[in-house]
């Protein structure tokens, strides 16, 4: 499915660049290209941004290679360019910021029972 979307895609991508060549050669519009410009520099950025961002949205593939599953879903660019990447991540030494099956391998309990427990440390701990 995603190919499919990717080809829609690309349909629009080609159809823009056909669009601002005829309309280049144009000088009726090419005139009034430029006079757009000249009046609203802000506002033409603020549109080239929005279709920026849609575009990158737009675009998804499934990865294939080391670490990818059958069942993992199209991601977009977008999704790429903000998921932590492991070399990013840090492992935190705070108890209260540690993940509930962490929490809950440390206290031996549930992990619901656990956070309530390392929340409250914590909070009696800053109270000092």
């Amino acid at each position: 499915m995603p190919a499919i979307a990717n080809v829609v895609v690309l349909g629009l991508i080609i159809g823009a660049v056909v669009l601002a060549r005829a309309m280049a050669r144009n000088r009726y519009w090419r005139e009034n290209a430029l006079q757009l410009w000249r009046r609203r520099p802000a506002a033409l950025l603020v549109i080239a941004v929005y279709l920026a961002v849609g575009l990158l949205d737009s675009i998804a593939w499934v990865s294939a290679g080391e670490g990818a599953a059958a069942g993992d879903r199209p991601r977009t660019i977008i999704d790429r360019a903000s998921a932590p990447r492991a070399s990013t991540r840090r492992a935190t030494r705070h108890r209260w910021r540690a993940s509930p099956s962490t929490a809950a391998s440390r206290c031996g309990t549930p992990a619901r029972i656990c956070w309530v427990r390392i929340f409250s440390a914590a909070m009696s701990s800053t109270a000092r």
